[in-house]
């Protein structure tokens, strides 16, 4: 193990152990190669180089290190450290997400729905870091990257992003454990507050009152606006009347108060966009940001939104809508095999067959894979 891997391992059970610890000196760890390594290795970008790696050691070192000459790996060296001590603070994965709600949120009435924007208020963002981190030469390396023009796109974005909405998660458990009373289906008083989040969006399930509900938001606008610094004007829907959008997912609450999950279209076209696999309105386009790669990986990493996709919305009830997204994906593959080649699209098709199959190393070949969307785990 690295000497890097290891104090990383260090910093993490540390932080397990003891939540309120206080964390000096990382900074020093960034003086350490091996952890540069490590970041180049998770990062697997073809063009990254191991190189360099002392200059970029020595520029911070002088302090007079700038993001614009080390964009990708000083971000992940960074994210790794913050990762050992921010571990699981209030991320869930998507389909734990939604899974929460189809089997936990029975009878909900109401809903309250909030995502945000990637605008988060750096001043609040380092005095929350603060709490955990006494290494003001490291606090102000990420305040160099929160000023930077490489902050929403860049990788460490999602880990600050979380630690500054997982504030949310807090102030919701406290709502939670205020407001719920009784057992369900024994007693006459029955409430129940819900709440989950992914990544900036999240949702509020209320088993209770009308009057609780717009209090809860009233709170929650509250909290945003004088914690966050974010200013939301929360919807408050009915469950009987409104379908809630969440994560591309359609919410639909039945008479009995059952919940029915179907996936949006819209929501998937919006994810395969974000990615460069399709345009705006689901018409298939070349990846250009892999145009470069070896045939092997164009396919591997088309196959990898596939299985993806397959995965999230394994347990919707409309999984067969989802047969489009095979088409997206694979003609997506296709152009981008074309982009690469500057051939037509038949023209791939005759070389590489119907379904993509492209060779690489000795023997092997892989293709594109071919989802049976007409299964699904119900879960």
């Amino acid at each position: 193990m690295s000497t890097a891997l290891k104090e990383l391992e260090i910093l993490k059970s540390r932080n397990i152990k003891y939540p309120e610890c206080q964390n000096p000196d990382l900074y020093r760890i960034l003086y350490k190669q091996d952890i540069f390594v490590l970041a180049y290795d998770n990062l697997k970008y073809k063009e990254e180089k191991i190189k360099g790696i002392e200059n970029t050691i020595q520029d911070l070192k002088s302090q007079k290190f700038k993001f614009s000459n080390h964009i990708n790996v000083i971000q992940e060296a960074i994210r790794l450290i913050l990762d050992a001590i921010f571990q699981d603070n209030g991320f869930r994965v998507y389909q734990i997400a939604l899974k929460e709600i189809k089997n936990k949120w029975r009878g909900s009435k109401w809903f309250i729905r909030g995502k945000f924007s990637n605008q988060i208020d750096p001043h609040v963002l380092i005095e929350l870091l603060r709490q955990k981190i006494k290494d003001e030469k490291f606090i102000h390396l990420i305040w160099k990257f929160l000023r930077s023009e490489y902050t929403v796109d860049g990788i460490l974005f999602p880990l600050l992003s979380n630690i500054y909405f997982n504030e949310l998660d807090k102030f919701l458990m406290i709502i939670s454990h205020k407001h719920d009373i009784g057992r369900w289906k024994v007693s006459p008083v029955y409430i129940r507050i819900r709440y989950v989040r992914y990544a900036n969006e999240w949702i509020i399930g209320i088993i209770g009152s009308k009057s609780l509900a717009e209090i809860i938001r009233s709170d929650v606008e509250t909290f945003l606006l004088k914690k966050l610094k974010i200013q939301l004007n929360l919807d408050l829907k009915y469950a009987k009347t409104k379908v809630t959008p969440f994560l591309g997912i359609e919410i639909i609450i039945r008479n009995t108060f059952e919940i029915q999950l179907n996936v949006n279209m819209l929501g998937v076209i919006k994810r395969l966009k974000h990615v460069g696999i399709c345009d705006g309105k689901g018409f298939p386009i070349c990846r250009k940001s892999h145009i470069n790669y070896e045939d092997w990986e164009i396919i591997i990493s088309h196959n990898r939104i596939l299985s993806r996709i397959s995965n999230d919305y394994r347990f919707v009830n409309n999984r067969n809508k989802l047969a489009r997204v095979q088409y997206i994906i694979h003609y997506s593959a296709a152009k981008t095999l074309a982009g690469k080649h500057k051939k037509s699209l038949s023209q791939i098709f005759k070389s590489y067959g119907k379904n993509l199959i492209v060779k690489y190393g000795k023997d092997k070949t892989v293709s594109l894979i071919n989802e049976d969307w007409t299964k699904g785990k119900m879960e």
